[in-house]
């Protein structure tokens, strides 16, 4: 059952959020297999379409037959197309259990060798059918997008994605039947389906069950190995947190995240769907539509063993605590100014730059080399803090850099860091702590390359700034603080 999805509906937190999935290979199973809308899905009805594909056209038929008599609330409907990487007349192989049926013939080696899946993937007879592609389909029925892809269809899923080229810039999270051994002949495994994804952009996140088969000619396995990995489902991600010159730009929207994180949700990702709504509220937060640190803290609170020291006082709520409702503290502390004065190494003069770490090292490694030389040189050197934003590094890469600067310096120029001023990297600090913080710098020192991200998202523009060029001979003066006890 989904966690967050379920709060936010309630909350009417997604009555603007439409999700449009397709289920390739849909033809269910009797008596093993839910409808879709009872999945999890049906929480997002009625704001929700799901397309099914199937070739078996009586399936289809029966499917959506029993749709009309449950008068469903959201879109749904299965189209009988066997979907493939071409418009072409295909072999299909139908096999003695129908849902072992494929566009490649079943491997006789397999069969010979294996015993669980064999009685079912004997061949009974075949059929030619009409193929055509995911995105012949989409182009013709003006969809734009699609949301989630799951795709079962013995052996066939790389053609079929191959065929999606398009709609796949769309699309946010797939659930795709992989095989790690050839059930069919020349057919692509897992590795195969693997980089092709990885190539779109997506993320292999975790595998479902991992399905094994024993041979016919041994009588023991181990059980640490307990017979031969065959097949399993796949479940990729587009990483939106992640930096990645592969994810398509469309994708990068606050809508598209709180999207995923309903997917992942529904998926049992609550991990990925927490991640996501943290993210959203620290970006986007003051804006309603995406603050979702209640929502968070809420479902959490389900949970004794998060709720009983408060849910605002874990880690992953530090970033958006900000936010909170003060009954999710128990009993914590307000940020204190001395508090920021300890950590943060505060001077008589606290300057603070936001460098853009995704720039080349090289890039980075000068402009730093740049700042820090007109301080060291400068004759208030002793009285000051260099605070260095690193939101978007880690604090051992920013180190390793600073490390470098510092050789420089004593190589090149024969000044000495250790002298003054006091660099700090800031790392995470929560909207709270950036409130305590801002009124305690005297300048930001402006560089050629900036995180904006960063500066927008504290609101740093509200700190005096000063160019680079102007630093030597800046004299600076003591801004009144503000008392946060």
């Amino acid at each position: 059952m989904p966690i967050f999805v379920d709060n936010l509906k309630k909350n009417r937190k997604i009555d603007d959020i439409h999700l449009t999935i397709a289920i390739v290979g849909s033809r269910k199973l009797e008596q093993f297999e839910e409808e879709y809308i009872n999945q999890g899905w049906g929480l997002m009805s009625p704001n929700l379409t799901i397309y099914g594909f199937d070739a078996d056209q009586d399936a289809c038929k029966k499917m959506n037959t029993k749709l009309q008599e449950q008068q469903i609330s959201h879109q749904e409907k299965h189209i009988p197309l066997a979907l493939w990487d071409s418009v072409e007349t295909a072999t299909l192989h139908i096999t003695k259990f129908p849902a072992c049926s494929s566009l490649y013939p079943p491997s006789q080696s397999y069969i010979d060798r294996f015993i669980g899946n064999s009685p079912l993937m004997e061949l009974a007879s075949t059929q030619e059918i009409q193929t055509t592609t995911l995105d012949d389909f989409c182009h013709s029925e003006e969809i734009s997008e699609i949301d989630f892809i799951q795709i079962d269809t013995q052996g066939a899923e790389l053609k079929i994605l191959e065929g999606a080229k398009e709609i796949l810039k769309s699309v946010l999270s797939l659930n795709v039947e992989v095989e790690f051994t050839s059930l069919y002949d020349n057919q692509p495994l897992f590795g195969d389906v693997d980089l092709y994804l990885r190539k779109k952009g997506f993320t292999l996140f975790d595998f479902g069950t991992l399905y094994r088969d024993s041979r016919r000619r041994s009588s023991i396995c181990s059980q640490e190995h307990p017979g031969q990995l065959i097949w399993t489902d796949a479940f990729y991600f587009q990483d939106l947190i992640q930096k990645s010159s592969a994810q398509e730009s469309c994708n990068k929207t606050p809508e598209k995240l709180l999207k995923l994180a309903c997917i992942a949700d529904i998926l049992k990702f609550p991990d990925v769907a927490m991640e996501a709504l943290e993210c959203l509220t620290w970006k986007y937060g003051d804006n309603p539509k995406y603050n979702f640190a209640n929502n968070i803290a809420e479902v959490l609170s389900q949970f004794h063993n998060l709720a009983k020291e408060g849910v605002g006082a874990l880690p992953a709520m530090e970033r958006i605590k900000g936010y909170l409702n003060s009954k999710y503290f128990l009993n914590q502390p307000v940020v204190k100014e001395d508090e920021l004065h300890s950590r943060l190494k505060f001077r008589q003069f606290n300057l603070i730059i936001f460098p853009d770490w995704t720039q080349p090292e090289e890039t980075v490694g000068l402009e730093l080399q740049k700042v820090i030389k007109s301080l060291v040189t400068h004759p208030d050197r002793a009285k000051m803090t260099l605070l260095i934003d690193n939101s978007n590094i880690t604090a051992e890469d920013a180190d390793l850099i600073l490390s470098s600067v510092a050789m420089n310096l004593l190589m090149e120029e024969e000044l000495e860091v250790d002298e003054g001023p006091e660099i700090v990297l800031v790392g995470e600090l929560s909207q709270v702590q950036w409130s305590a913080l801002i009124p305690q710098l005297q300048s930001r020192i402006k560089l050629e390359h900036e995180n904006g991200e960063a500066i927008a998202q504290i609101k740093a523009e509200n700190i005096p700034i000063i160019e680079l060029n102007n630093l030597a001979r800046k004299s600076f003066c003591i801004h009144k603080t503000v008392d946060f006890t």
